[in-house]
Formats: structure tokens, C-alpha cells, sequence
């Protein structure tokens, strides 16, 4: 599983994560959805946007704003 996730610093010590969405194998398709509230544990697998071109291509279906992606860890409420 891959975690990609918009993320805005707002300031020195508080960070916000949006849009999380868990890619499964090697299909796009939306199996489901849940809206929850919770700080998480998951952290970045690197503080810079996503730029592969094949993984850019198959996140561009769930943008509906011009966002960078960022690639995260996975954190337990994830499993």
C-alpha cells in the first residue's frame, strides 16, 4: 500500500493533512471512501511533492485544485 496526501504547513508546529487516499496494488479505481478526524501518526516518506510521471497520472483523477500530492508512511489506523 502507498499513502499520498495533500499537506499544508501552517506554521512552525502545526501541519495539516488532506485528501488522504491509499493506493492499493496497481489500480486507480476508488473502492471506498471515510471521512475521519484524527492527528495520525503518519509521517513523510519525503518532504518533497510527488513528480513521478505515472503516479502524478493516476492521482490526477482525484484533484478537483491545482495541489501537489506528497507520499506519506502508513500509521495503524491505515491497516
Amino acid at each position: 500500500m502507498k499513502v499520498y496526501t495533500h499537506f499544508f504547513k501552517i506554521n512552525e508546529t502545526e501541519r495539516f493533512r488532506w485528501r488522504t487516499l491509499l493506493h492499493f496494488g496497481n489500480s486507480w479505481d476508488c473502492i471506498g471512501s471515510i471521512v475521519m478526524k484524527n492527528p495520525g501518526s503518519s509521517t513523510f516518506t519525503k518532504e518533497a511533492p510527488v513528480s513521478k510521471p505515472e503516479v502524478l497520472e493516476g492521482l490526477s483523477r482525484y484533484r478537483f485544485k491545482e495541489l501537489n500530492w506528497y507520499e506519506f508512511s502508513i500509521d495503524p489506523t491505515m491497516r
